[in-house]
């Protein structure tokens, strides 16, 4: 259960990886911050852009993300999704 919850978008001054999809950026580049605590817990982490547009368009992604999720597995739903889009 997500006893608070904050996000903000940043521009990043050292590299960091997305916990969404796995993947790094680079400094400079515009990121999503998160910062909660969820079960008694406090997490903090980042989403590239591309990432928090696929939850944001996706209800369902969103009310996964609030069950919990595991590092890279939005990137593995946004590669389920391309290869349904692509096999029709």
């Amino acid at each position: 259960m997500t006893e608070f919850w904050n996000t903000k978008n940043v521009k990043i001054r050292k590299a960091h990886t997305c916990e969404g999809c796995l993947t790094e950026k680079q400094p400079g580049e515009e990121m999503e911050y998160n910062l909660g605590k969820w079960e008694g817990e406090m997490h903090s982490y980042y989403f590239c852009l591309e990432c928090r547009e696929f939850i944001t368009k996706n209800d369902w992604a969103g009310d996964q993300l609030q069950e919990g999720f595991s590092a890279g597995d939005i990137g593995e739903w946004r590669r389920e999704e391309e290869k349904e889009a692509a096999s029709r």
